[in-house]
Protein backbone atom coordinates (compact mmCIF):
# COMPACT_ATOMS: atom_id res chain seq x y z
CA UNK A 1 0.00 0.00 0.00
CA UNK A 2 1.05 3.36 -1.04
CA UNK A 3 1.98 5.55 1.89
CA UNK A 4 0.35 9.51 0.68
CA UNK A 5 2.83 10.76 2.78
CA UNK A 6 5.28 9.69 1.60
CA UNK A 7 4.12 10.14 -1.95
CA UNK A 8 3.61 13.94 -1.21
CA UNK A 9 6.74 14.36 0.23
CA UNK A 10 8.79 13.35 -3.02
CA UNK A 11 6.68 15.83 -4.80
CA UNK A 12 6.76 18.69 -1.94
CA UNK A 13 8.93 18.54 1.13
CA UNK A 14 7.01 21.45 2.79
CA UNK A 15 3.92 20.35 2.23
CA UNK A 16 4.83 16.69 3.92
CA UNK A 17 5.95 18.32 7.09
CA UNK A 18 2.26 19.82 7.09
CA UNK A 19 0.54 16.58 6.89
CA UNK A 20 2.52 14.76 9.28
CA UNK A 21 1.94 17.55 12.17
CA UNK A 22 -1.71 17.79 11.00
CA UNK A 23 -1.70 13.31 11.28
CA UNK A 24 0.33 13.89 15.07
CA UNK A 25 -2.35 16.67 15.71
CA UNK A 26 -5.49 14.52 14.79
CA UNK A 27 -4.04 10.92 16.60
CA UNK A 28 -3.24 13.21 19.88
CA UNK A 29 -7.23 14.30 19.76
CA UNK A 30 -8.46 11.06 19.68
CA UNK A 31 -6.38 9.35 21.96
CA UNK A 32 -7.23 12.42 24.50
CA UNK A 33 -10.58 12.03 23.88
CA UNK A 34 -10.21 8.05 24.46
CA UNK A 35 -8.87 8.37 27.93
CA UNK A 36 -11.40 11.12 28.53
CA UNK A 37 -14.04 8.56 27.98
CA UNK A 38 -11.98 5.64 29.38
CA UNK A 39 -11.54 8.39 32.98
CA UNK A 40 -15.56 8.49 33.32
CA UNK A 41 -16.19 4.59 32.76
CA UNK A 42 -14.14 3.55 35.40
CA UNK A 43 -15.78 6.28 37.36
CA UNK A 44 -18.99 4.97 36.35
CA UNK A 45 -18.14 1.39 37.48
CA UNK A 46 -17.04 2.99 40.72
CA UNK A 47 -19.99 4.43 41.90
CA UNK A 48 -22.06 1.62 40.34
CA UNK A 49 -19.63 -0.58 42.81
CA UNK A 50 -20.27 1.87 45.57
CA UNK A 51 -24.31 2.38 45.19
CA UNK A 52 -25.20 -1.53 43.80
CA UNK A 53 -22.63 -3.47 45.44
CA UNK A 54 -19.83 -5.36 43.90
CA UNK A 55 -21.47 -7.46 42.02
CA UNK A 56 -23.52 -5.10 40.35
CA UNK A 57 -22.07 -6.74 36.52
CA UNK A 58 -24.51 -9.01 37.29
CA UNK A 59 -27.64 -7.03 37.28
CA UNK A 60 -29.41 -7.51 33.95
CA UNK A 61 -28.77 -4.76 31.17
CA UNK A 62 -32.91 -3.70 30.91
CA UNK A 63 -35.07 -2.72 33.78
CA UNK A 64 -38.07 -5.43 34.42
CA UNK A 65 -41.12 -3.43 34.00
CA UNK A 66 -43.44 -5.87 35.98
CA UNK A 67 -43.08 -6.78 39.88
CA UNK A 68 -41.22 -10.10 40.96
CA UNK A 69 -43.00 -12.67 42.70
CA UNK A 70 -41.23 -11.14 46.07
CA UNK A 71 -41.82 -7.65 45.59
CA UNK A 72 -45.33 -8.20 45.18
CA UNK A 73 -45.58 -10.53 48.90
CA UNK A 74 -43.29 -7.56 50.34
CA UNK A 75 -46.13 -5.08 48.99
CA UNK A 76 -48.26 -7.09 50.99
CA UNK A 77 -46.83 -7.00 54.38
CA UNK A 78 -48.61 -5.23 56.91
CA UNK A 79 -47.60 -2.74 58.10
CA UNK A 80 -45.70 -1.75 54.58
CA UNK A 81 -42.16 -2.56 53.97
CA UNK A 82 -39.65 -0.68 52.68
CA UNK A 83 -39.59 0.35 49.08
CA UNK A 84 -36.11 -1.22 48.11
CA UNK A 85 -36.20 0.89 44.28
CA UNK A 86 -34.45 3.97 45.53
CA UNK A 87 -32.59 2.00 48.45
CA UNK A 88 -28.74 2.68 47.86
CA UNK A 89 -25.57 0.74 49.32
CA UNK A 90 -25.29 3.67 51.54
CA UNK A 91 -28.74 3.81 52.93
CA UNK A 92 -29.26 0.24 53.27
CA UNK A 93 -25.67 0.46 56.02
CA UNK A 94 -27.49 3.16 57.70
CA UNK A 95 -30.47 1.44 57.89
CA UNK A 96 -29.12 -1.84 59.38
CA UNK A 97 -28.67 -0.65 62.71
CA UNK A 98 -31.85 0.86 63.32
CA UNK A 99 -33.31 -2.31 61.94
CA UNK A 100 -31.29 -4.48 64.01
CA UNK A 101 -32.74 -2.58 66.71
CA UNK A 102 -36.07 -2.56 66.10
CA UNK A 103 -35.38 -6.44 65.63
CA UNK A 104 -34.75 -6.61 69.22
CA UNK A 105 -37.74 -4.15 70.20
CA UNK A 106 -39.76 -6.71 68.71
CA UNK A 107 -38.61 -9.69 69.64
CA UNK A 108 -38.88 -8.62 73.06
CA UNK A 109 -42.31 -7.54 72.41
CA UNK A 110 -43.18 -10.98 71.03
CA UNK A 111 -41.95 -12.91 74.51
CA UNK A 112 -43.97 -10.26 76.26
CA UNK A 113 -47.26 -10.85 74.50
CA UNK A 114 -46.57 -14.37 74.45
CA UNK A 115 -46.34 -14.06 78.12
CA UNK A 116 -49.82 -11.62 78.86
CA UNK A 117 -51.66 -14.10 76.22
CA UNK A 118 -51.03 -16.89 78.81
CA UNK A 119 -51.95 -14.54 81.48
CA UNK A 120 -55.36 -14.44 79.64
CA UNK A 121 -55.23 -17.89 78.35
CA UNK A 122 -55.27 -17.02 74.54
CA UNK A 123 -53.53 -17.86 72.23
CA UNK A 124 -50.32 -16.56 71.17
CA UNK A 125 -50.29 -13.72 69.32
CA UNK A 126 -49.20 -14.62 65.38
CA UNK A 127 -48.85 -10.73 64.31
CA UNK A 128 -48.83 -7.07 65.45
CA UNK A 129 -53.16 -7.03 65.59
CA UNK A 130 -53.82 -9.57 67.28
CA UNK A 131 -50.61 -7.69 69.97
CA UNK A 132 -52.12 -4.58 70.26
CA UNK A 133 -55.49 -6.78 70.97
CA UNK A 134 -53.51 -8.21 73.86
CA UNK A 135 -52.92 -4.64 74.95
CA UNK A 136 -56.23 -3.40 74.54
CA UNK A 137 -57.58 -6.22 77.06
CA UNK A 138 -54.89 -5.94 79.70
CA UNK A 139 -55.91 -2.03 79.54
CA UNK A 140 -59.07 -2.97 80.32
CA UNK A 141 -58.06 -5.33 83.40
CA UNK A 142 -56.60 -2.89 84.98
CA UNK A 143 -59.52 -0.03 83.96
CA UNK A 144 -60.91 1.47 87.33
CA UNK A 145 -64.37 0.66 85.67
CA UNK A 146 -65.06 -2.34 83.94
CA UNK A 147 -67.95 -4.22 81.65
CA UNK A 148 -70.14 -6.57 84.18
CA UNK A 149 -68.45 -9.86 83.74
CA UNK A 150 -72.32 -11.04 81.89
CA UNK A 151 -72.18 -8.10 79.80
CA UNK A 152 -69.55 -10.52 78.18
CA UNK A 153 -72.14 -13.34 77.27
CA UNK A 154 -72.96 -14.06 73.43
CA UNK A 155 -76.23 -14.05 74.48
CA UNK A 156 -75.79 -10.38 75.86
CA UNK A 157 -73.62 -8.81 73.66
CA UNK A 158 -76.28 -7.88 70.99
CA UNK A 159 -78.23 -6.01 73.84
CA UNK A 160 -75.04 -4.47 74.99
CA UNK A 161 -73.93 -3.30 72.22
CA UNK A 162 -77.71 -1.49 71.30
CA UNK A 163 -77.58 0.12 74.56
CA UNK A 164 -73.91 2.08 73.99
CA UNK A 165 -75.45 2.70 70.32
CA UNK A 166 -78.51 4.74 72.33
CA UNK A 167 -76.04 6.00 74.72
CA UNK A 168 -73.40 7.56 72.04
CA UNK A 169 -76.96 8.96 69.89
CA UNK A 170 -78.29 10.83 73.42
CA UNK A 171 -75.15 11.89 74.27
CA UNK A 172 -74.39 13.63 70.99
CA UNK A 173 -77.94 14.66 70.78
CA UNK A 174 -77.50 16.47 74.54
CA UNK A 175 -74.42 18.11 73.70
CA UNK A 176 -76.02 19.59 70.37
CA UNK A 177 -79.08 20.72 72.88
CA UNK A 178 -76.10 21.97 75.10
CA UNK A 179 -74.95 24.02 72.66
CA UNK A 180 -78.13 24.98 71.22
CA UNK A 181 -79.03 26.49 74.79
CA UNK A 182 -75.93 28.23 75.47
CA UNK A 183 -76.55 30.62 73.01
CA UNK A 184 -79.55 31.74 74.75
CA UNK A 185 -79.39 30.72 78.51
CA UNK A 186 -76.43 30.58 81.33
CA UNK A 187 -75.59 27.30 82.72
CA UNK A 188 -77.10 28.14 86.04
CA UNK A 189 -80.98 27.79 84.73
CA UNK A 190 -80.23 23.83 85.08
CA UNK A 191 -79.98 24.91 89.13
CA UNK A 192 -83.34 26.20 89.45
CA UNK A 193 -85.83 23.65 91.00
CA UNK A 194 -88.80 25.12 89.47
CA UNK A 195 -87.79 25.60 86.50
CA UNK A 196 -89.99 22.93 84.77
CA UNK A 197 -93.11 24.26 86.92
CA UNK A 198 -92.78 27.71 85.30
CA UNK A 199 -91.99 26.34 81.88
CA UNK A 200 -94.96 24.33 82.04
CA UNK A 201 -97.71 27.57 83.02
CA UNK A 202 -95.88 29.82 80.23
CA UNK A 203 -95.85 27.83 77.91
CA UNK A 204 -99.38 27.02 78.43
CA UNK A 205 -100.39 30.09 79.67
CA UNK A 206 -101.71 33.37 78.67
CA UNK A 207 -99.23 35.38 75.44
CA UNK A 208 -99.51 39.18 74.04
CA UNK A 209 -101.89 41.69 75.97
CA UNK A 210 -103.07 38.68 78.39
CA UNK A 211 -100.00 38.10 79.75
CA UNK A 212 -98.99 41.33 79.88
CA UNK A 213 -101.86 42.06 82.52
CA UNK A 214 -101.01 38.60 84.50
CA UNK A 215 -99.09 39.07 87.16
CA UNK A 216 -97.84 35.62 87.15
CA UNK A 217 -97.33 35.68 83.45
CA UNK A 218 -94.88 38.56 84.39
CA UNK A 219 -93.38 37.60 87.78
CA UNK A 220 -92.19 34.04 85.22
CA UNK A 221 -90.70 35.74 82.74
CA UNK A 222 -88.90 37.61 85.21
CA UNK A 223 -87.46 34.53 86.53
CA UNK A 224 -86.55 33.20 82.64
CA UNK A 225 -85.32 36.18 82.08
CA UNK A 226 -82.89 36.98 84.36
CA UNK A 227 -81.01 33.55 83.54
CA UNK A 228 -80.93 34.49 79.82
CA UNK A 229 -77.41 35.88 78.36
CA UNK A 230 -79.09 39.02 77.66
CA UNK A 231 -80.78 39.32 81.27
CA UNK A 232 -84.34 40.33 80.25
CA UNK A 233 -87.12 38.47 78.69
CA UNK A 234 -88.17 38.30 75.22
CA UNK A 235 -90.75 36.93 73.16
CA UNK A 236 -89.15 34.60 71.12
CA UNK A 237 -87.90 32.56 74.44
CA UNK A 238 -91.22 30.62 73.98
CA UNK A 239 -89.70 29.18 70.97
CA UNK A 240 -86.83 27.69 73.21
CA UNK A 241 -88.78 26.13 75.47
CA UNK A 242 -90.53 22.93 74.99
CA UNK A 243 -93.42 21.97 76.06
CA UNK A 244 -92.75 19.32 79.12
CA UNK A 245 -96.12 17.89 78.82
CA UNK A 246 -95.63 14.07 79.95
CA UNK A 247 -96.04 11.32 77.05
CA UNK A 248 -95.87 14.15 74.38
CA UNK A 249 -92.67 14.47 72.09
CA UNK A 250 -91.31 18.33 73.30
CA UNK A 251 -92.37 20.72 70.55
CA UNK A 252 -91.61 24.20 70.56
CA UNK A 253 -94.57 26.78 70.71
CA UNK A 254 -95.04 26.74 67.01
CA UNK A 255 -95.18 23.02 67.16
CA UNK A 256 -92.22 21.92 65.40
CA UNK A 257 -89.98 19.12 66.82
CA UNK A 258 -87.61 20.30 69.20
CA UNK A 259 -83.96 18.48 70.94
CA UNK A 260 -84.07 19.46 74.84
CA UNK A 261 -82.72 22.29 75.70
CA UNK A 262 -81.40 23.98 79.05
CA UNK A 263 -84.72 25.35 79.61
CA UNK A 264 -86.55 22.38 79.85
CA UNK A 265 -84.05 20.08 81.45
CA UNK A 266 -83.01 20.71 84.57
CA UNK A 267 -81.05 17.32 85.04
CA UNK A 268 -78.47 18.31 81.79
Amino acid sequence: MTNPIAVVGDEDPERSEEIEEAAVRVTADALRAFLARRAEALAARERAAAEAGPRWAELPPSLVTRFLSGEQALAGLRPQALDLAPLTRARAAGLAPWLGALAARLAKADARASALAALLGRDTPPGTGEAEELAALADLAAAPHRAPEHWLDPRVLPRVRTARAELVDATRRLAEAGAAASAVFRPEIVTLPELPDIVGRLTGGARGIGGLLSGAVRADRRIIGAFTTAGTWRGDLYESCPSPSPGVPPTTGCGRSSAPTACCSPGT
